[in-house]
Order: C-alpha cells, then structure tokens, then sequence
C-alpha cells in the first residue's frame, strides 16, 4: 500500500509544481506588459490569476491606467465602460461623472471649438475692472484685472468647469457657484450673451479712431489743465498731450509727442513699445470697447487725425476730469 501512494505523491507534487510555475510565468507576462502600457491585456491575466501574489490589486491598477490613457485620447466611451468595472476604487466615482459630462460635451462639439478659438473680454462690475474669460474642452478660466493709477494689476484666475445646451453654457465654480451665459451660433463663430462679451478683434476694432481726455491736476497750489489724445489704428497706436497753465499766456500751452508705436492687445493694455505706452488700458463698457488712460474713461471724438501741434484749444466749456 505504501509503495503505490508514493506514485501518487510524486505526481501530485509535479503537478503544483508545474501549475505553480505556470502562474509564476504569466505573472511575470503580465508585469512585462503592464511595463509596456499594455494595461488591458495585462488587467485581463492578472484577473485570471486570482489571488496569486497580489493579482487581485493589479488589475484594479491595470484598469484604472488602461481607462485613464482613454481619457488622454479623448475615447471617453471606452474608459466609461473600464471605469463601470471597478466604481468603487480610489476617485473613479467622480471619473465617471467627468467621463459622462464630456460625452454630453461632443454633442456640442463645434461650439466648444469656436469658444476655444477666442479671448472673450467682459466688464467686471465697474469701469476699472475687466474679465477674460478662455475656454478649453469642458474647462475654462476667467482672469480678473482691475486698474488704478498705479497701473492694471491682476485679482487673480478662476477656474471652472462648463456644460452646455442648445442656448445656455453653465459654469461651476469650485466653491459650488454656477452661472449662466446665454450663447447664439452664427455663420462663422459664437457670440456670448446679448453682446456684454466681445472678443479680442471686436475689441480691436471697437478702439480704431480718435480719443481724448481732458485733465486738470493742481500742482503746486496752480491748476493745471491739460488733453491728452489718442489715435489707434489697425496694430498701431499714436499719442499726444498739450497742457497749459497759469504761467503761460492766454491761448499759448506745452505740446507733448506725438509717440508712436506697434502694438497688439493684451489682457486690458496694449502691449507696445510706444512711450507711455503702459499707461493706457481698454474695458467693455456698454458692450463697446473703450479706452482707458489709467483709472480714467476717455472720450471718443470724431476726427481723422489728431490736433497736433497748433491745434488745442481750452476753454471753461470744456469738462476736465479732476487727478
């Protein structure tokens, strides 16, 4: 009796032997795959390895990669379905909800392209202060600027994250916020709401011609009076100032210029070489771009070239604005 078990021992043994060193073997396939960013077909033998060494985690791991490599190239269908696999593990509840609200989002595809394309500019709540606000695919931000006399100067970015319908994009904010802006595809591009957000080039074109703002500013116990005027045209900027004073006589005043310089818009200002060039900003005010010399609204007048030399003249009648 003895003799015939130790056949049957033998055989047993070279049988988990030979299963052992076969699981062995796949394991150490799938980790070379794994290394290779072939997560699916690793996922697949670690799953058929069961508990076998730590199997069991690596194909959580090797699905939670292979759905995150989807994302990567935009094949949110596919990492939805790896992700419904393992809902439970790490933050793959919150990746599913992100999964599905960018497949809503391609429905809308070609708005979301024409948003991405632009800069859209936006008053924010004062004359002084401005919004740019810049898509990406479902997520955006809009940076806050504010001007002073000290200059333009920055509150800082938000972040959001958007979905849209056939009339409304919807922001979230991370503190929970939302808010509304109606949108109207046309022909070529997208506007936002009732024309309060325009783009860069509405902006541009909004601040082609002549302005001027009058000042008065005391200096040493005498008032001193002063218009400065500027012309922009297409990437150019050109800029004069006349001031008179008490010192002077009647009729006579100070000239200054003209500067001029190449420029393209910045956020709020326009990035220029020109001298005094920082000085001055744009806001949308009135769903129009306006310019700004510092904290100050100019006035749009209707000339084709500025004064010029000889050409000022001050009177009470003119409104000077206190500095």
């Amino acid at each position: 009796m003895q003799k015939r078990l130790v056949p049957v021992v033998l055989a047993l043994s070279c049988s988990l032997l030979l299963l052992t060193g076969c699981e062995d073997y796949r394991y150490h396939r799938a980790e070379r795959l794994y290394s290779d960013h072939r997560y699916e077909e690793a996922a697949e033998i670690f799953a058929e390895l069961g508990n076998y060494e730590d199997s069991e985690s690596m194909t959580l791991v090797c699905l939670y990669k292979a759905a995150y490599e989807l994302t990567r190239s935009g094949d949110y269908e596919g990492a939805l379905k790896i992700y419904e696999q393992i809902p439970n593990y790490r933050d793959v509840p919150e990746l599913i909800v992100e999964a599905k609200r960018q497949i809503e989002l391609k429905t809308y595809d070609d708005v979301i392209e024409r948003l991405m394309q632009k800069i859209w500019y936006h008053n924010g709540g004062s004359d002084t202060k401005l919004e740019r606000v810049t898509f990406r695919r479902g997520k955006g931000s809009i940076e806050e600027i504010y001007f002073d006399k000290k200059g333009r100067h920055s509150n800082g970015t938000i972040d959001f994250k958007y979905m849209l319908d056939d009339s409304t994009i919807t922001m979230t904010f991370d503190d929970g916020g939302e808010q509304a802006i109606a949108y109207r595809k046309t022909k070529n591009s997208v506007k936002l709401g009732d024309g309060e957000y325009l783009t860069q080039k509405q902006v541009e074109r909004d601040l082609r011609g002549c302005w001027q703002q009058p000042y008065a500013k005391r200096v040493l116990e005498m008032t001193t009076r002063g218009i400065r005027s500027v012309q922009i045209r297409k990437k150019h900027i050109k800029y004069e100032y006349a001031a008179t004073s008490p010192r002077v006589a009647y009729g006579q005043y100070y000239f200054y210029g003209p500067y001029r310089g190449e420029f393209t818009l910045g956020t709020g200002c326009f990035e220029t070489d020109m001298t005094y060039g920082d000085e001055w900003f744009f806001n949308v005010i009135d769903g129009k771009g306006t310019l700004l010399h510092l904290d100050k609204i100019c006035t749009r007048v209707e000339l084709d070239e500025l004064p010029g030399e000889d050409g000022y003249v001050f009177s009470d009648a003119i409104e000077y604005v206190e500095e």
